[in-house]
């Protein structure tokens, strides 16, 4: 049968599609490229439909409120490269040993709240453009998990049907969403990890909720990345704690709700960049409602109680500036570049010769200043010095004391950038 007596089919409804599907129950079903947005197409509901077994999906571009509420489909269906639109819907679907959503593009509002995914679900690589509802709270309500342990009760998908749309889904199997962008906020409260669950190289934009997730040990955090939206907070900042301060809307202190169990779920994988960039994200939190907490404050107050919010923000920035947090090895190694190619410019203007004759001293100096704490650093200085700052008439080496302070913060400059190299390294070997 072709696809379109498969659409004529589906434009039936649910009674006629699943009396068709009971009496052709191994027939598989292809809308594979259908464009579901146009006239003809537009009002088909998959709600409750019996899809069987490899329904294919692929490449199909659905309109806003796609329904696929409680369809059941058999050991195979793929969504791969589909299009969906805003709310699309797959809350308490059904599916077999195999459901595939790679490189599918959803809009907003996706619900699979309750959807049981069989033994493997794959979004690798999907784009989820809005808020995501994967979550299962009923799986608590309803004992499906007891004592804290999860409870493996995955039934066939005929008795998971027979449940009706209420029922709490089983526990995942095996899902990757490896490589998947969420844009909004991905909910996954309730849900019960039952098999590996691949995050890796995964993109949040927002927080998102793993509230009374089980599992956790079955997540695979490697190389996960968390942002805040655009337009809130501060960036991507490290400042202050967050204990202790007032935090303005009630989506901030969600934000931070998540935030803090994600740490804990990162905490327990050992994903050290995770629960770093986790930690970096709710001091971001932290900073913005110290800010707010001193704008609140009457004017007298205010001015005195300015420095603690601006140090804050300072520190902070110069961390962003000079090292990403501990994350980037080549930033602190270009601004080690630039402050010695700074201060050797800063040596040619203070030294009184011509830069021609005394160009190799100068570079000398600069070099020796590098780390003037060694032998091999004292001897460079003490030749160069000889050829620059010798005095003519007294026969004396004379090195001002703008020459001096310039050097010391030199060496001690290029110190600290040192340190923040070697700490870069350090949690690059981590993992971190």
């Amino acid at each position: 049968m072709n696809t379109q007596k498969y659409l004529h089919l589906a434009r039936q409804g649910k009674e006629d599609w699943n009396r068709w599907r009971k009496e052709n129950p191994k027939e598989s079903v292809d809308f594979s490229g259908v464009d579901f947005t146009t006239s003809d197409n537009l009002d088909i509901s998959f709600a409750g439909y019996h899809l069987g077994d490899h329904a294919d999906f692929r490449g199909a571009c659905f309109g806003d409120g796609m329904d696929f509420e409680g369809a059941i489909f058999g050991d195979w269906a793929s969504f791969d490269g589909a299009t969906m639109g805003h709310g699309a819907d797959f809350v308490a679907a059904v599916f077999g040993a195999e459901a595939r959503f790679n490189d599918t593009t959803f809009d907003d509002g996706a619900n699979f709240e309750r959807a049981s995914l069989g033994a493997g679900a794959q979004f690798c690589g999907a784009t989820f453009g809005g808020d995501l509802w994967f979550g299962d709270d009923s799986a608590v309500s309803a004992g499906v998990i007891s004592g804290g342990e999860v409870t493996r009760c995955a039934l066939p998908v005929e008795s998971q049907a027979a449940l009706g749309p209420e029922r709490p889904a089983a526990p995942l199997g095996a899902i990757s969403f490896a490589q998947a962008s969420f844009l909004g906020t991905a909910r996954f409260g309730g849900r019960i990890f039952g098999g590996e669950a691949d995050f890796s190289a995964a993109h949040f934009a927002t927080p998102p909720d793993f509230g009374k997730t089980q599992g956790w040990s079955n997540l695979n955090w490697s190389d996960v990345t968390f942002a805040l939206p655009k337009g809130w907070g501060l960036g991507p900042l490290s400042g202050p704690s967050t204990e202790g301060l007032s935090l303005g809307s009630v989506e901030e202190k969600r934000r931070l709700t998540r935030l803090r169990q994600c740490r804990r779920i990162a905490r327990d994988l050992h994903a050290g960049k995770a629960q770093r960039d986790l930690s970096i994200l709710e001091r971001v939190i932290g900073l913005q409602a110290r800010w707010r907490d001193w704008a609140q404050k009457p004017v007298l107050p205010r001015l005195l109680g300015l420095g603690e919010p601006l140090l804050s923000t300072v520190l902070t920035f110069a961390s962003w500036l000079f090292y990403d947090f501990g994350r980037a090895i080549m930033r602190p190694i270009a601004w080690i570049g630039v402050f010695n190619l700074f201060f050797f410019g800063l040596y040619a203007h203070l030294v009184k010769q011509p830069f021609d004759a005394a160009s190799k001293a100068l570079l000398d100096f600069t070099v020796g200043s590098f780390l003037p704490f060694g032998t091999f650093s004292r001897s460079v200085l003490e030749s160069s010095a000889v050829v620059l700052f010798t005095n003519s008439a007294s026969g004396l080496i004379d090195i001002p004391m703008a020459v001096q302070l310039a050097s010391t913060c030199q060496g001690l400059m290029n110190l600290f950038l040192l340190f923040l190299v070697a700490l870069a390294l350090r949690n690059h070997a981590r993992g971190a």
